[in-house]
């Protein structure tokens, strides 16, 4: 007979082994989208060593140092190999599931409930881009040290003064760990104190002041990462570019989105990179979304009289998605499903406790409602997971998928004409960012320079739609700007020179002395016969960005206007900088 601990330790190895069962597909995905920068050690500062994980931003935008630091590990043990990349993801994921259980158990006292809580993680499909995706390591990681965190305040909260402290270092450590993985931790403090308020010993001393006296050393890890941060130069929070109407819709939409994934989750929220899916029926899927929030936050202060632990794993579930709810600016995508994974902690205990206490009146059958409806949970779980993962095998199958549930998602139609772009596809890459600038304009107004110009200036609508898909990293102008210099040279290298010469000057319109918009319409006038304007637009590509090819088309310029001593220069120029002419 197995003692409980025993049973204890094979239940929660089943936990793991689900969760390393239902992901053993994502085995077969390459680098796709991010991977690719993170694998090669540019989006972690270069990754030439454990320092830089420290003093640079990850992917430009956030001080994530333990993701930067995993990464390079990875790009050390077993450099350009997938498949090792997506086994560390997995083996986090099982792990991340395993503690998911403990924490329920320490929370509830059940270890039924645990152990269904665990499995309910292991195959959410909230997962399915934190671990399938190599890239959405930072969200696997951050589950892990978030769910032992919450175990151990949990445990320390739980227990008298004398045996509380090695809980307490255990879940400030985790802590810590949690927010060096990921800022969206910052916001999880005041589970803190809501921990000593709920699960706090009915006998023996407690700590003064419970929770609050006990938040310390916590505000202490924040504001040091916080200190941190600051003193290296990590990006500030962007500037909130839209009206606060808009903004609240944007919130409304994100929070229905996220809750929409949790609990009933399907392709179409596990697919979405933009808020277009829920924007088309606005303004009630942006009102349902607040009510939604509303309802959240009340249901935690009336759980608080009548169910302390659903009150914390509600606001667990709360907490995890209010930095990323569009309450605060974001710098990229304002939805993305593999931000809701930390919330999906909470979302599966409280699902374990609701489903896992359903009772029958029957004799001998008592508990069937609950495996009936734990089971169906799990299976539909599963299905809605396994039908996810292959999406990541290919860069173009997961951004195919992606338009496919999202048509407004411009990253993907972006992805995948830069994808055109580069296998020689130009027609086809030129289409794509047309496709973008008509869906962003929503009329023909993108076709005329003048009209393009002034709808992004003027028109709130057109602006919206840019901040839903790139968030507000730059001006909206910006980023179209950029659009129309990309069609540029797809039309361009498509073979219509004068359709790119529109293309190119409409970007100008916004970057006047763009180097790439510059060599782009230059080298298109010299084709039309336009060396004069060719050369002028050359000088100033040159005045922003010297490049060998730019000194060897304004030798081909000068060389054909006659000026051949001009042109042996430009062509010294060039060789200088490696062109080898």
């Amino acid at each position: 007979m197995l003692s409980r601990r025993q049973q204890t330790t094979l239940a929660l190895t089943g936990v793991a082994a689900v969760a390393v069962a239902c992901y053993l597909g994502a085995l077969r995905g390459g680098f796709v989208w991010d991977d690719l920068v993170l694998a090669d050690g540019s989006g972690i500062g270069g990754g030439d060593s454990v320092a830089t994980c420290f003093r640079t931003a990850f992917l430009d935008h956030y001080y994530r140092p333990l993701v930067s630091l995993s990464f390079y590990l990875d790009r050390l043990w077993w450099p350009g190999n997938p498949e090792a990349y997506h086994w560390v993801n997995i083996v986090l994921h099982a792990l991340g599931a395993v503690a998911t259980s403990l924490l329920v158990c320490e929370a509830i006292g059940r270890r039924s409930l645990g152990i269904i809580a665990g499995v309910l993680f292991a195959v959410h499909p909230a997962h399915v881009g934190a671990v399938a995706w190599i890239g959405g390591r930072t969200d696997a990681l951050g589950c892990l040290w978030t769910a032992l965190f919450a175990w151990t305040l949990v445990g320390a909260a739980g227990r008298r003064s004398d045996a509380r402290a090695p809980w307490l270092a255990a879940s400030v450590t985790a802590y810590g760990l949690a927010v060096f993985t990921k800022e969206q931790s910052l916001f999880l403090l005041p589970l803190v104190p809501l921990a000593f308020a709920c699960f706090r010993p009915l006998r023996g001393v407690s700590l003064p002041g419970d929770g609050w006296f006990v938040l310390g050393p916590f505000a202490v890890v924040a504001a040091f990462y916080v200190a941190i941060g600051a003193f290296l130069g990590m990006p500030a929070p962007p500037p909130l570019r839209v009206s606060p109407l808009d903004q609240v819709a944007h919130f409304g939409q994100s929070v229905l989105g996220y809750t929409e994934l949790l609990l009933v989750p399907s392709q179409r929220p596990m697919h979405s990179l933009s808020l277009y899916p829920w924007a088309r029926a606005l303004p009630w899927t942006a009102l349902a979304g607040i009510l939604c929030a509303g309802a959240a936050v009340g249901m935690v202060a009336f759980l608080m009289r009548r169910d302390r632990p659903s009150a914390w794993f509600l606001a667990l579930a709360v907490l995890g998605l209010v930095p990323v709810s569009n309450l605060l600016p974001l710098p990229f995508l304002l939805f993305a499903p593999y931000r809701a994974a930390v919330s999906a902690i909470g979302a599966c205990a409280l699902l374990a406790r609701t489903l896992g206490t359903l009772r029958a009146d029957l004799p001998g059958f008592r508990a069937a409602p609950a495996a009936l409806a734990c089971a169906g949970a799990v299976c539909w779980f599963a299905i809605q997971t396994l039908e996810g993962i292959p999406t990541f095998h290919t860069e173009d199958r997961l951004f195919r998928t992606v338009l496919s549930y999202d048509p407004g998602a411009l990253v993907a139609q972006y992805m995948l004409a830069r994808s055109a772009g580069a296998a020689g596809r130009h027609s086809e890459a030129a289409g794509r960012i047309s496709a973008m600038l008509a869906r962003l304009y929503s009329s023909r107004a993108w076709r005329r320079p003048t009209a393009a110009h002034r709808a992004v200036a003027r028109d709130p609508a057109v602006r919206a739609r840019v901040l839903q898909n790139q968030g507000r990293r730059a001006d909206p102008a910006e980023f179209v700007a950029m659009l129309y210099s990309q069609l540029g040279y797809a039309t361009m290298n498509a073979g219509d020179a004068r359709g790119a010469v529109a293309a190119f000057e409409t970007a100008l319109g916004w970057r006047p002395r763009d180097p790439d918009a510059n060599y782009g319409v230059a080298w298109c006038y010299a084709r039309l016969g336009d060396l004069v304007r060719a050369e002028t637009c050359l000088r100033v590509a040159l005045a922003g960005k010297p490049s060998a090819g730019a000194h060897q088309l304004l030798a081909e310029v000068c060389e054909r206007q006659g000026r051949y001593d001009e042109a042996r220069l430009e062509w010294l120029r060039a060789r200088d900088l490696g062109a080898g002419g």
